[in-house]
C-alpha cells in the first residue's frame, strides 16, 4: 500500500519517523515527524497489516457495563470536530439524525458517536437519576 503523509508528502514507509493512524474525525495516517510537529496527541502505530487489512481479534470477551452513561442527540449539521466515528460508522453514513454522540464522564473531552441501532439495541433512559 502507498503511504503518503498529508502533511510533508513523503512517500517512503517512514516518512520523518514511524507512520501512525491519528485518532480525529476522519482517520488520517501521518509520518510520526509531522504528526508531532501538529501537536497530535492520540495516535497509535500502525504496522503494514494494519494498513492494509483489519484483522478479527479472538480475545473479546463479555463485559457488563457498571456506570451510567452520558449521550446526546446528534444535531443534523453539527460540527464534530474531537468526536471521534469508526470507519464502520462513516461507512454507514454516520453522522445522521438519530445517531448519538456519547462522552466519557470522568473526560469530557472524550467523545464518540454511537450509531441509532446500537444506541436503540444497547441504551434505555435513566429514570432514577
Amino acid at each position: 500500500m502507498q503511504f503518503t503523509c498529508p502533511v510533508c508528502g513523503s512517500t517512503n514507509t517512514f516518512g520523518h519517523g514511524e507512520r501512525v493512524h491519528v485518532r480525529m474525525m476522519w482517520p488520517q495516517t501521518y509520518c510520526l515527524g509531522c504528526a508531532y510537529s501538529a501537536g497530535v496527541t492520540q495516535f497509535r502505530p500502525q504496522p503494514d497489516e494494519a494498513l492494509t487489512e483489519v484483522k478479527e481479534m479472538n480475545d473479546f470477551k463479555p463485559y457488563r457495563r457498571k456506570q451510567i452513561a452520558e449521550l446526546r442527540p446528534y444535531r443534523d449539521g453539527e460540527t464534530l470536530a474531537g468526536v471521534s466515528i469508526s470507519v464502520p460508522d462513516q461507512t454507514a453514513g454516520s453522522p445522521k439524525i438519530g445517531d448519538m454522540i456519547a462522552r466519557n464522564p470522568k473526560n469530557h473531552k472524550d467523545q464518540w458517536l454511537v450509531a441509532a441501532q446500537y444506541f436503540a439495541d444497547n441504551f434505555e433512559p435513566v429514570t432514577d437519576a
